[in-house]
């Protein structure tokens, strides 16, 4: 497992591009990302700020927090179900995180699927996806998470959905497949010269 959790200190530009896995972030991630900041996420946005161009600096915490709720406005739910969560839920998901990190083992840091940019698509054995609930869910706003002995012909273990009678289909979020591809991804990540887009966002 990895012995500590990862020092990051990101500039706005080199979270974007860890998250869109090296690649430059497009518009669509852009405007998500500038989104989310009215939602209180990340933590880093306001916790920072001191002004109009005040340079921010994003750790472990806020690369997976907006990450995860990227990936959440991907698969179409809605900001504020993910806002209950990853902000109503901010200090017990943060302590999600670092378990789920330090379960990694080392080796899969190096992997050949991390750095393919979904090409490959990796079976983690100890993966524990996490759902989403909607506003009216029974759970709305709680931290809930599918274990790998719950996959079945329903819930697939590559790409996990889940399949309700009175509903269309919920897709999972893998939780330590992409912590590990967006913490490589941010090691790696260049210096970018920010703008003015990026000291005001």
């Amino acid at each position: 497992m990895p012995a500590r959790l990862p020092d990051l200190h990101l500039t706005h530009g080199q979270l974007l591009w860890a998250i869109k896995l090296g690649r430059d972030p497009d518009r669509q991630l852009k405007d998500q990302v500038r989104y989310l900041r009215t939602l209180g996420i990340p933590a880093a946005a306001k916790e920072q700020a001191s002004g109009p161009g005040s340079r921010i600096t994003y750790d472990f915490h806020d690369l997976m927090e907006v990450g995860l709720a990227v990936t959440g406005l991907n698969m179409r739910f809605k900001p504020k179900d993910i806002a209950a969560v990853l902000v109503g839920q901010r200090k017990g998901m943060r302590a999600v995180y670092e378990q789920a990190w330090k379960d990694i083992p080392e080796e899969a840091l190096s992997a050949d699927w991390v750095r393919s940019r979904g090409r490959i698509t990796p079976l983690l054995q100890d993966e524990f996806p996490l759902r989403l609930h909607e506003r009216h869910s029974e759970k709305w706003g709680q931290m809930d998470f599918a274990s790998f002995g719950e996959a079945t012909e329903e819930l697939p273990v590559f790409e996990p959905i889940e399949r309700f009678a009175d509903g269309p289909p919920k897709r999972l979020i893998p939780l330590k497949r992409l912590m590990i591809q967006w913490v490589v991804w941010a090691q790696e990540a260049p210096e970018i010269k920010p703008g003015p887009a990026a000291r005001k966002d």
